[in-house]
């Protein structure tokens, strides 16, 4: 038997993320929301988790996180508010110092149409594997689609 050992190092990424749904057509039902993680072009799909012991802790305050597909059955008439988890694994690490990072968060409806939600206007991460200061999707600014 022989053994290959790779030299490529690879990462998960762990999100939690507040969002906030605005339906500016006819009401729709939400089947779920699906995340991927482009890195240099390559796309990762992201897998949701439980929110189970995620909490906002506030001075005498310990709210747990409202998952928003908790809300699926009911029917998206306006808006809708929640928070949601997902790992991305097995991220090929690459050679460079600053990789090409995007995020795409899709609503995905009762008729499997998918929708690609519009990202905040900054997401910071708070310090890469070199402790620097870095962003993902640019300098400090998302990319609009």
């Amino acid at each position: 038997m022989s053994l290959v050992v790779s030299q490529d190092h690879y990462y998960d990424f762990d999100f939690v993320m507040s969002v906030y749904l605005a339906n500016h057509g006819a009401p729709t039902t939400l089947e779920h929301l699906k995340l991927t993680l482009k890195a240099n072009a390559q796309p990762y799909k992201g897998m949701k988790l439980s929110l189970a012991d995620f909490y906002v802790v506030r001075p005498g305050l310990k709210d747990p996180l409202k998952d928003i597909e908790d809300s699926n059955d009911m029917p998206l008439d306006y808006t809708r508010r929640g928070w949601v988890r997902f790992v991305v694994r097995g991220v090929k690490r690459y050679d460079e110092d600053r990789p090409v990072l995007e995020l795409e968060l899709e609503a995905v409806d009762k008729d499997e149409v998918a929708h690609r939600l519009i990202t905040p206007v900054e997401s910071e991460w708070s310090e890469n594997s070199q402790k620097q200061r870095d962003y993902i999707n640019g300098d400090g600014k998302w990319q609009l689609y």
